[in-house]
Parts: structure tokens; C-alpha cells; sequence
């Protein structure tokens, strides 16, 4: 199975997915929620283990520092977890403990030793991703690039690539590998610097308590975050207050159900960089485009400008439901450019899919040329 697969699984984008699918009333599992918060709290833990900067907008993924509340309380959370964590067969309900669940309580606690060592020596934090072993499968696979592909050197072929590559660093870890490159930004900053990130959103133990006035499903929270991301692109790109108040609204509620995807995708709605909740009206032009991108985009798929018709189709139906939407005084470029990125995203999409799903699976030995 493919490591980058398992990670997907495993990740808050289907943790979001869930609560979300349980506020909708289309999850109806007594499970669902505890399966969620356990996925959120292996991908904050994946986060902890893979910080690559001092700073970011999430802050699992920020350094390792005295400071840094959220990483040192999710550590101690896994240490308490994971002694506890059994393997059940589905068959005959066997209990088993594979050695992953130990090797992973061994990780959390040797970097938490480490942290600590290194801190009475003055280290103010540490950026876990060098910590990890694709730092070394980057290295290694250089080494094996090093005139031409050999995929066992001897100890002489390695000391003279070793000595090679540090003198010149020219050769990078190749872009098809299993590992993500670790090009990490190295700062030197005061202790003062480090300051805490803000908590996440709220607990899905409430979601359950509240009423549904209307129901919404799992598609009507995914357009509405499609639309929040699309408002957020053009507000970055044009630095417009008229389109901040006529596209955005700050009324983020969970009351409000087709935006509790935007809730739980997101860890502090008050930041800047965050996602905001869609306007009702564009909310509804949204969606209308969308339906008007499913309805012709297998007719027209083959053909040249597919972009450009879908988009001008999606036009006239605005005018005739929406007149004033588009010939907006100020902002007419921005609606626009809106239409010109959700047409590029969703074709973007759908050419992955195809791609993915015709795509035949390679011959081991060209996966072998490809250092795969």
C-alpha cells in the first residue's frame, strides 16, 4: 500500500469529511465521531513529527519548541495512546499489538527526549522533518545517481560520492521517489519569536447537540468550501474591499450546515489566511456554474476551447438569473477571474481523475530505472 495513500486516509481532510457527513444527518454511525477524532488526532500527530518551518498557519506543523503547547500535548496524548492500542481481526476477533504501535511510541518518546536534551544545551527548537527518514533516502539516492545508477556502491564508490556531492551539490533527490523533498528554510530567531498559535475550532462533541432546520448534505458543504476558496483567491488577487463584503460574509455559524466543512477544514477562522463562509447570493451563482459545468463538460470534453464555451455558457446563465452580477461597476474583472478559476480548477479535476483511473500500471523494470 502506498505510504502517501495511507497518509491520505489518515488525514483531517476525511475527519472533516465525516463530522461534516454526521452534521448532515447522511452519516448515521454511533462510530463515526470517535473515528473522526481519531484520524484528526493521527494526522495532528503526523503534523508534530513533519514540521518543516518556525512558523505556519497550522500549528501542529510548527517547530518544536518549550512554547509550543500544541505539539507537546499532543505527544504526551500519544504516549497515552498508544500503549493502549490494539489490533482486532475482524474474523475471529483475535487481539494482536503489530510492532508498528511500539516503534511509534518509541518515536514520540525519543523525540520528546531529544527535544528536551537539546534545550539545556540552548536549542530553541527543532524541526522534527530532519528527523525522519527521508532525509536520508534523499541522501542515499544521490549517492546512486552519482555516475550513473548503481543501487549497491561499495564503501569506496560511497566515500568518493560523498566527498563529491558535498563539494558541489548539484544533484537533487530525484522528483519520482517515495519521499518528499526536505528543503527547509533555516532561521535564527530569539526565544521571544516563538509564540503560540491560536486553538482549533470547535470540539465535534457539539455537533451532535445541534437542531436541523434545513437539510443539507455533503455536496452542499463541499460547494460552499469551493466557494469560500474561490473568494479568498480573488480577494488575494485583487486586494478588493467591495468584493470582501459582497462575496464573503463573517457570519460563520454551526447552525449554518453547508458550512461545517469550512469549520472543521479549518483551524482558526479569525486568521487572515483562513477560509471564509460564501455570501448566500454567491453562494447560489456557485453552484448554479457548477451544474452548468457538469451538464456540458462530457459532451464538450473532447473538444478545442472547452474552457472558453463552458465559461460563456455559464455567463448567460448569469445574466438571465443574475443580471447585475457581472457588470458590477467596480469589480467586473474579479467576477470574471472568478469564473476563469472555477472552470480551471474543475477541469483540472476531472483531466486527474481520467488520468488516474487510465492510467496502466508500469513495468517493474521501468519502475526500477526510475529509482521507484
Amino acid at each position: 500500500m502506498s505510504v502517501k495513500r495511507a497518509a491520505q486516509v489518515l488525514s483531517q481532510s476525511v475527519s472533516s469529511a465525516i463530522k461534516t457527513s454526521v452534521g448532515t444527518r447522511q452519516l448515521h454511525s454511533e462510530s463515526a465521531l470517535d473515528t473522526a477524532d481519531f484520524l484528526d488526532f493521527i494526522d495532528r500527530l503526523f503534523d508534530c513529527l513533519d514540521s518543516r518551518t518556525l512558523f505556519t498557519s497550522n500549528p501542529y506543523k510548527s517547530a518544536f519548541s518549550a512554547t509550543n503547547k500544541y505539539i507537546q500535548d499532543t505527544l504526551q496524548e500519544a504516549i497515552r495512546l498508544f500503549p493502549k492500542l490494539e489490533k482486532v481481526d475482524f474474523k475471529n476477533g483475535r487481539k494482536t499489538r503489530p510492532p508498528c504501535f511500539a516503534g511509534f511510541l518509541q518515536t514520540v518518546n525519543s523525540t520528546r527526549m531529544l527535544f528536551n536534551e537539546e534545550n539545556k544545551n540552548g536549542i530553541m527548537f527543532i524541526l522534527t522533518n530532519r528527523l525522519n527518514q527521508d532525509v536520508l533516502e534523499n541522501l542515499f539516492s544521490i549517492y546512486r545517481q552519482k555516475g550513473g545508477y548503481c543501487r549497491n556502491p561499495s564503501a569506496k564508490m560511497l566515500r568518493t560520492d560523498f566527498r563529491s556531492s558535498a563539494i558541489n551539490c548539484l544533484i537533487k533527490p530525484p522528483t519520482s521517489s517515495n519521499c518528499e523533498p526536505d528543503l527547509d528554510i533555516v532561521m535564527e530567531v530569539d526565544e521571544t519569536q516563538i509564540v503560540e498559535s491560536t486553538d482549533r475550532s470547535s470540539s465535534s462533541s457539539s455537533q451532535q447537540e445541534m437542531d436541523i432546520d434545513k437539510e443539507e448534505t455533503l455536496e452542499d458543504c463541499a460547494v460552499a468550501y469551493f466557494a469560500g476558496y474561490l473568494a479568498f483567491k480573488c480577494i488575494k488577487e485583487f486586494d478588493c474591499n467591495t468584493c470582501q463584503e459582497t462575496l464573503c460574509t463573517d457570519d460563520i455559524s454551526l447552525f449554518n450546515k453547508n458550512q461545517l466543512l469550512i469549520i472543521n477544514k479549518t483551524y482558526d477562522t479569525s486568521l487572515t489566511t483562513a477560509l471564509k463562509a460564501p455570501a448566500n447570493s454567491f453562494y447560489n451563482i456557485i453552484n448554479m456554474s457548477l451544474n452548468i459545468f457538469e451538464k456540458y463538460y462530457e459532451k464538450l470534453y473532447c473538444k478545442q476551447g472547452i474552457g472558453r464555451i463552458i465559461k460563456n455558457k455559464i455567463e448567460k446563465k448569469i445574466k438571465k438569473t443574475n443580471c447585475d452580477w457581472l457588470s458590477h461597476e467596480t469589480c467586473q474583472e474579479h467576477r470574471h477571474y472568478i469564473l476563469n478559476q472555477l472552470v480551471h480548477c474543475k477541469i483540472f479535476k476531472k483531466c486527474k481523475w481520467f488520468k488516474s483511473s487510465a492510467n496502466p500500471k508500469q513495468c517493474p523494470k521501468l519502475r526500477i530505472l526510475k529509482n521507484r
